[in-house]
């Protein structure tokens, strides 16, 4: 048993925690890695002749100006791992006293470059820091702030930049002028100290590097556990070395600790440690013991709880045509740019307390339970009922001994009183009042709370007797009683006589005033009784303007609730029901309370209207108006009614040839009542549209191309066509030519869109690629990438937004200026999305899902949350939901299925309510592909599986 219980306690204290795997990479924040840039060329040579001049007092005509000048290249030159040219002048006494490290401060290169970001309201902190390399810039690295002179807290240091993976594309770019360096790729909480990621940086390099990221997370328990229990540190945790803590800076301070007690001095490289800075001697000391070797082997330090480790993944290099540096020194304009992004992770670990303290109880319960058969809480109770009986036993002791003390005292003062004081004899007792008597037996024991009582007492009757003489008027002969009676009481005993029922319920008017308040209710006074008299005649004045019945029944008035209502097994208790109220009374009540009164039955609102309509005919006295009876004085509503829908089924679109097969496209002409309809059969065809015949205008034929896709241009001269082939097709439908173009990337045309004015076409692609081509030159724009395959793709009408919705709940707005994912958001409910629509008015954004439910949200507020809820759900469909259509008033919403016979839909904005009479019953429409208005919304064509393209005649719109 003891065995056990030292094993557990020791696995509490050496590993209670484990390192899992976390793969739920939704939803993870990235933060960019820091880079610390170390110019080739450190010295401003301008600075350096002011500091040689002003320290030595030498020029460049003197003889030591250069000797001067190479002990200053040797010392902004060193490094922690090469610092032998500072050697050369350890004998030079001009050196001794001079601090390095404000030496190199005041001669170093300042910052020049230029950064930009995909966040352009971030600013980047960039700092000048004195590393083991020397004196460099740290870029994006809150933890290089420690490396100063000054001390500096954890709560004050600059966050770094970070990016929500999936949503944004996370990079920095740097722009170089007129220099170059080496730069180093690190962690933003830790300082430049190893050798993984260098970049050296060349004139006229523009180099990109993406880095493959690693992080560990912990958990909030892990904070509960000592650094020798979790073998880590948290950043912000204070040690007895360092108040900020990381690894690098550790190892950094403990180098610098060594070479202070093998040379008593600090090397410059670490100004954030106390002690004597090295001049030239030092190093020449450093240099005899071998610092840094030994320093390598003997420094250590546990790592941080929380890491983030970044691996170069991937290089690309280019130049700009100069071929050595040498020719770039000659070029003024010549610059250098080094771009580093991220690359989403998919993984990451995190570190988790799996034996917490509570643990620990737990076990040792189980192993007293597994030997001695006692749990912990049974040795609680076996000690709580100990420790209870033992003060119980004290308690009791204490009060015998208490109470003997005090029968021996009263029986002393009994003996005292009864040779001193007189006692009551019964016949005074029997004509004291009770209360009174009590008071007086209450002088014999002589407590505390009696005398407290006594002085309430007496102030209840002071304050009571000015009450009594103001009502002395009314009830006289009270009064005397009631002198009389305080004559008695005072001058007899001494005392206050006050009833019982005073004492516990006060006077006549407060105890009225406390019960009325309690029942919830206030006693009548003068205006409620004025109210309810003019509320009664009120009600009689009303009767006697209600119409008389024209027959009544004597015996309603007879029965009342109690002779009905019966308290039965089922009923219950019938305590909140008012038997004596009347039967019809209460019959009358429920009715009212239940049903409300028809229109019909409103005589007043008849009557109004009988008045009105004598207004109104009074009108009728002019001749005109008498002979005209088709004028309708009441203006008509003018807007779309939300309950039904006037439309009629005319003649199918497509009824001269039907020959397209499987229909995939209904595109009406934004400019002609003519319409393009295109299947499956490799056939594109033009029809008039008129609701009548819809003849035959031309038709087009695509050999091996199964149309899957079409759209026309919105000035309406060209038509495009896409299919599963690797190009598509463009129509002049003013010349009647076909051109066959290529995509400039390895996809097909499945599924495009074409953009409001335009100039652009939207392709999905493979994988999740959307591919912006130009409408004129089919060059590739840009290539945007999301997560999962784009289904559905809309354009704003500015053309410079596109909405997409993909595979999965994500909905993400790309920005076409910016080229990047502007804005993200999650399909509220949605599992799989499939379809996308934005109304031309930009006021509403529905989208469709594989759940056959139809979201709509408000088009501003999706940019305002990362979860923003629609302002209503359509769920009328069951199955997936293939095409969405608004019409051009923004006041109709066409949703259709493709996997159900005659799932077609049409809801009404804003009422936000669906049509129930759209589609007839009777109207057997198939499987719908596509549906399409007109541009004024006169007609609505569908598109089905069939050869058919049923055609809908819309009364309310007059236009086509």
């Amino acid at each position: 048993m003891f065995r056990l219980s030292e094993l557990q306690i020791a696995r509490y204290f050496t590993s209670p925690t484990v390192i899992s795997v976390d793969r739920d990479y939704r939803g993870w924040n990235g933060t960019l890695p820091a880079v610390t840039l170390c110019y080739y060329d450190h010295i401003d040579s301008f600075k350096a002749n002011e500091l040689i001049q002003d320290l030595w007092n030498v020029t460049i005509i003197d003889e030591d100006y250069f000797y001067i000048m190479d002990f200053l290249y040797a010392v902004v030159n060193a490094t922690a791992s090469n610092y032998a040219e500072l050697t050369k002048f350890a004998s030079d006494e001009r050196f001794e006293q001079i601090d390095l490290y404000d030496m190199i401060q005041s001669i170093n290169r300042p910052f020049e470059q230029v950064i930009n970001t995909f966040d352009s309201d971030f600013h980047v902190h960039v700092q000048m820091v004195m590393t083991e390399r020397g004196s460099c810039y740290a870029i994006n690295s809150p933890m290089s702030a420690v490396l100063g002179k000054e001390p500096v807290q954890y709560e004050k240091l600059p966050p770094p930049l970070t990016c929500q993976y999936g949503k944004q594309q996370c990079y920095i770019r740097m722009d170089l002028y007129e220099s170059t360096g080496v730069l180093d790729v690190h962690s933003p909480y830790e300082v430049s100290a190893s050798e993984a990621n260098i970049v050296t940086l060349h004139k006229s390099d523009e180099i990109t590097a993406s880095f493959k990221v690693l992080e560990t997370v912990a958990s909030k328990n892990l904070r509960e556990l000592s650094v020798e229990q979790r073998n880590c540190v948290f950043n912000e945790e204070e040690t007895s070395n360092l108040k900020i803590y990381s690894k690098s800076l550790c190892l950094a301070r403990c180098r610098a600790i060594m070479a202070l007690e093998m040379c008593n001095c600090v090397p410059f490289f670490y100004p954030f440690v106390e002690g004597p800075s090295c001049n030239p001697a030092g190093f020449e000391c450093l240099l005899d013991f071998k610092w840094p070797i030994w320093a390598l082997h003997i420094c250590k330090c546990p790592s941080t709880c929380t890491e983030i480790e970044y691996t170069m993944q991937t290089v690309k290099k280019s130049s700009w045509g100069i071929k050595n540096n040498e020719e770039a020194a000659t070029i003024e304009s010549a610059t250098s740019s080094f771009r580093w992004d991220l690359i989403p992770p998919k993984v990451r670990f995190r570190r988790d307390v799996v034996f917490s303290f509570e643990d620990l109880i737990v076990s040792f319960g189980g192993v007293l339970a597994l030997f001695v058969g006692v749990s912990v809480m049974g040795l609680v109770q076996i000690a709580y009922v100990i420790v209870y009986n033992m003060l119980l036993d004290i308690f009791k002791l204490m009060r015998l001994f208490h109470f003997c003390f005090r029968e021996r005292f009263h029986r002393k003062k009994q003996l005292f009183r009864s040779h001193s004081a007189s006692h009551v004899s019964r016949a005074e007792t029997a004509e004291l009042p009770l209360f009174e008597y009590f008071v007086k037996m209450s002088d014999d024991e002589s407590t505390d709370g009696l005398e407290d009582l006594q002085e309430l007492m007496a102030i209840y009757g002071k304050n009571d007797k000015p009450k009594k003489k103001t009502a002395r008027p009314l009830h006289k002969e009270n009064d005397e009683d009631e002198e009389e009676q305080e004559k008695k009481t005072e001058t007899g005993t001494g005392y206050v006589e006050v009833p019982m029922e005073k004492v516990i319920f006060g006077d006549k008017q407060a105890f009225l005033a406390n019960l009325a308040k309690s029942v919830g209710k206030r006693r009548p006074s003068q205006y409620n009784k004025e109210q309810s008299e003019r509320d009664d005649d009120e009600e009689q004045a009303n009767s006697a303007k209600k119409p008389k019945p024209a027959w009544t029944d004597s015996d309603d008035e007879e029965f009342e609730v109690g002779d009905v209502k019966r308290e039965t097994r089922h009923t219950g208790p019938l305590n909140h029901l008012r038997t004596d109220k009347s039967y019809k009374e209460y019959l009358t009540a429920r009715f009212q309370r239940t049903t409300n009164q028809p229109k019909w039955a409103d005589l007043e609102q008849k009557k109004e209207k009988a008045d009105s309509d004598e207004s109104d005919n009074s009108d009728m006295d002019e001749p005109l108006l008498k002979t005209v009876g088709f004028i309708d004085r009441k203006a008509k509503s003018k807007q779309l009614c939300p309950k039904s829908l006037y439309f009629k089924r005319v003649k199918d679109l497509n009824r001269a040839t039907y020959s397209e097969g499987n229909v995939k496209s209904v595109q009406f002409h934004p400019t002609s009542t003519a319409a393009i309809v295109a299947g499956e059969s490799c056939l594109a065809t033009i029809y008039s549209v008129d609701g009548t015949k819809n003849e035959k205008l031309h038709n087009v034929r695509f050999p091996k191309f199964p149309i899957t896709c079409g759209r026309i241009s919105p000035c309406g001269t060209k038509a495009y066509f896409g299919s599963m082939k690797p190009f598509f097709y463009s129509y002049d439908l003013l010349e009647a030519k076909a051109s066959q173009l290529k995509m400039p990337v390895d996809t097909s045309s499945e599924k495009f869109e074409l953009s409001p004015c335009g100039k652009y076409i939207a392709m999905v692609g493979k994988f999740g690629a959307i591919h912006l081509l130009h409408v004129k030159s089919n060059e590739l724009l840009h290539s945007f990438k999301q997560e999962s395959h784009c289904r559905g793709i809309s354009f704003t009408a500015d053309s410079q937004r596109l909405i997409c919705s993909g595979t999965r709940c994500n909905v993400n707005v790309l920005s076409l200026r910016q080229k990047c994912i502007e804005h993200s958001f999650i399909d509220d409910g949605c599992i799989k999305g499939l379809s996308l629509a934005l109304s031309p008015s930009q006021r509403l954004l529905a989208t469709g899902s594989m759940e056959g439910v139809v979201n709509v949200y408000d088009y501003e507020s999706i940019y305002k949350s990362v979860t923003p809820q629609p302002l209503k759900r359509f769920m009328n469909l069951r199955t997936a939901i293939g095409d969405l259509q608004f019409n051009h008033t923004s006041e109709l919403l066409a949703m259709s299925s493709s996997l159900v016979p005659s799932s077609l839909k049409l809801a009404h904005f804003p009422s936000a309510t669906v049509y129930s009479n759209f589609p007839h019953q009777m109207d057997s429409l198939g499987y719908v592909n596509t549906i399409a208005f007109s541009p004024h919304s006169g007609y609505l064509a569908v598109g089905i599986k069939g050869k058919k393209v049923p055609l809908f005649r819309l009364k309310y719109f007059k236009n086509y």
